[in-house]
């Protein structure tokens, strides 16, 4: 088995958390000036492109799990069906959509052996042909269409083993920007009865840098 099989995803709908432009720091350790966060992001598939895109993952994930069971002499391993990277998508009611997230994470900053540092992000492309790689990326928010490709790291410490697919690459399919620069459409806000704002960004004396 490849140390750190490889993958692509299907083309699919990004959900929260989306953190592909910059890292997200909400959990960093502030006290740890080299904790810059992870770049993170769910991909939402429908059931056709899901399907043989989890039972790659799942395959890779059996011929790891077979060796590392093997190497134990154990009859069986635990594992927390959280720390692996698919989930099924459910409603506000509890419900199946019918739809499968997947956990994609990238640390911003990494140690390396030697106690040196080393930055990095994913890589987003256009869909030009041949793709071309975006310089300047927007801010990709939830909504945006995206295929994901990276690598595959899968671990196992005393107490726990898991498998992370690395945020490596972005295809950039069709954006819906978030954030400040977030329009009403990108919240899934539609127009309909109710309050109706009557001024306009220049009738206001008051200014903000967002």
């Amino acid at each position: 088995m490849t140390a750190q099989p490889t993958f692509t995803s299907p083309q699919g709908v990004l959900g929260f958390p989306c953190a592909i432009e910059r890292p997200d720091n909400k959990f960093a350790d502030t006290t740890d000036p080299n904790d810059h966060g992870d770049f993170k992001a769910r991909l939402f598939l429908e059931q056709a492109e899901a399907l043989p895109f989890r039972e790659k993952l799942e395959a890779i994930w059996q011929e790891f799990y077979g060796a590392e069971l093997k190497d134990s002499g154990k009859k069986s391993l635990k594992v927390d069906s959280d720390l692996l990277p698919w989930f099924e998508e459910r409603d506000k009611n509890d419900e199946p959509t019918g739809r499968t997230g997947f956990r994609f994470k990238l640390k911003a900053r990494v140690k390396k052996r030697d106690g040196t540092f080393f930055d990095q992000r994913p890589k987003v492309f256009d869909t030009s042909e041949p793709p071309k790689p975006i310089t300047e990326v927007p801010h990709i928010g939830i909504g945006s269409q995206v295929k994901i490709a990276g690598r595959c790291k899968l671990w196992r410490n005393p107490s726990k083993m898991g498998m992370t697919l690395w945020l490596e690459g972005v295809q950039l399919c069709k954006l819906i920007e978030g954030g400040a620069s977030g329009n009403a459409d990108s919240y899934g806000f539609s127009s309909g009865d109710g309050y109706k704002d009557e001024s306009t960004a220049t009738d206001s004396p008051l200014s903000a840098d967002f």
